[in-house]
């Protein structure tokens, strides 16, 4: 049986892929909305998804962006939960689901929202970099 290099290893093909410059602005733009580096941003997000889901990455974040303007909850939409958890779906949905209730429970307790869902990002960004 013939054993293809490029099955075993997919690092190079799919960091060409994120290093182009289109991906390249979009995943700059996510990783400064979460205050991470890019270098590590662009790691995590070869890790853990595969190469159509990195292929498609623009289409899916100008996606989420335009379904944001529309989000209700601003906490959701500041948080980027449908970011992270459909669009490009690097956290797993229970993951989401408990930092959103964090982030609610410390607005209930009087902080303000903005303060809030910055914290929250922090906890996404921990996460995030747990993984690096």
């Amino acid at each position: 049986m013939i054993n293809y290099i490029y099955e075993k290893d997919l690092f190079g093909m799919k960091y060409k892929i994120v290093s182009s410059p289109f991906h390249e602005k979009t995943i700059a733009q996510i990783a400064d909305c979460l205050d991470m580096n890019v270098q590590e941003f662009r790691k995590i997000l070869i890790e853990r998804l595969d190469m159509s889901f990195l292929e498609n990455i623009p289409a899916r974040y100008n996606s989420w962006k335009i379904m944001s303007l529309k989000e209700e909850d601003p906490v959701t939409s500041g948080l980027c939960i449908t970011l992270f958890s459909e669009y490009i779906p690097v956290l797993a949905h229970e993951d989401v689901l408990i930092i959103k209730e964090k982030v609610d429970s410390l607005i209930k307790s009087g902080i303000p929202e903005d303060e809030a869902v910055l914290k929250g990002k922090i906890l996404i960004r921990e996460i995030f970099l747990a993984w690096v």
